[in-house]
C-alpha cells in the first residue's frame, strides 16, 4: 500500500471507527434508558421535553461512549497511518469535536454536557494516537 493510500485510509478509519462505535454503544444506551412513549422524534418541542427529562446519568453515559469513540478513533488511525504522524488522529478529533458541536446545540444538551463533551473529543483523540504509538515501540 503506497503512503498517500495509507494516509487517506488512516482518517477513513479513525472517523468511521469512532462514528461505528458512537452508533453502537448510543443503541445500547438506548435499550437502557427507553423513550417515554408517545414521544414523536419529528416534534422539536416533544424532543426537547424528552432530553430535559433525562437523566444526569444518561448524559454522564454519552460522554463516556464519546470518549471511548475517539479514544478509537484516534488509536485506529494512527495504528493504519504507522504512526508516523499524528494528523490522522488530531483531524479525528477535530471532525468529532464538529459533529458533537452540531449534535449538543441542535437539541436541548445541559451546558456543562455541551463544554466537557466539546473539550473532550481532540484529547482523547490524541490520547489514542499516544497509546498507538506506545504498542508499536513494544513490538
Amino acid at each position: 500500500m503506497g503512503d498517500t493510500q495509507r494516509k487517506v485510509l488512516s482518517y477513513i478509519a479513525g472517523l468511521g471507527t469512532a462514528f461505528l462505535i458512537v452508533l453502537a454503544l448510543e443503541a445500547v444506551l438506548h435499550l437502557v434508558l427507553t423513550m417515554p412513549s408517545g414521544t414523536n422524534l419529528n416534534d422539536a418541542a416533544d424532543v426537547d421535553r424528552t432530553m430535559r427529562a433525562m437523566p444526569v446519568w444518561a448524559f454522564v453515559a454519552m460522554l463516556l461512549i464519546y470518549v471511548i469513540a475517539s479514544f478509537a478513533g484516534g488509536l485506529v488511525a494512527a495504528l493504519v497511518s504507522d504512526g508516523s504522524s499524528t494528523r490522522p488522529s488530531i483531524t479525528t478529533g477535530i471532525a468529532l469535536t464538529i459533529a458533537g458541536a452540531a449534535n449538543a446545540f441542535s437539541m436541548y444538551h445541559p451546558t456543562w454536557f455541551r463544554v466537557t463533551s466539546l473539550l473532550m473529543y481532540l484529547p482523547f483523540s490524541y490520547l489514542g494516537c499516544l497509546a498507538a504509538r506506545g504498542r508499536k515501540a513494544r513490538r
